[in-house]
């Protein structure tokens, strides 16, 4: 037998040893007290610690999971292409080059520009 083995064994004989000259108003005294406790613990509700109920736990799976949503929606919007581009350029802006307008070399250019904006529109809406 292991050492540990034996000190338990000696342990219980001295238990049951003592127990039994224990006196038959003790002995209904413990037996008492352990079919109070046995209630006790049949009646007391899942989340009780140590007599003291805790009202908040039956929350924490809730506070859990709402966090875990929080963090995934801010990594959803922050992942998003768009999220820190900058504004599309207005209308006011194309006039911020105004010697571009006087070139008579790229008549070309002015003359697609609405299909130019139209594909500048259609970028930012996708």
């Amino acid at each position: 037998m292991k050492p540990k083995d034996e000190l338990l064994a000696k342990i219980k004989a001295t238990l049951e040893t003592s127990s039994d000259e224990l006196d038959e108003l003790t002995r209904a005294k413990l037996r008492a007290a352990r079919c109070r406790a046995v209630e006790a613990h049949r009646t007391a509700p899942p989340y009780a610690l140590n007599g003291t109920i805790t009202r908040l736990r039956p929350y924490w799976n809730l506070g859990i999971l709402l966090s875990i949503l929080i963090l995934l929606t801010l990594t959803w919007v922050l992942m998003q292409p768009n999220f820190n581009a900058t504004t599309p350029p207005t209308q006011f802006s194309m006039l911020e080059d105004l010697d571009l307008l006087g070139d008579q070399e790229d008549l070309e250019f002015y003359e697609n520009l609405d299909f130019y904006l139209w594909i500048i529109d259609e970028q930012h809406n996708s």
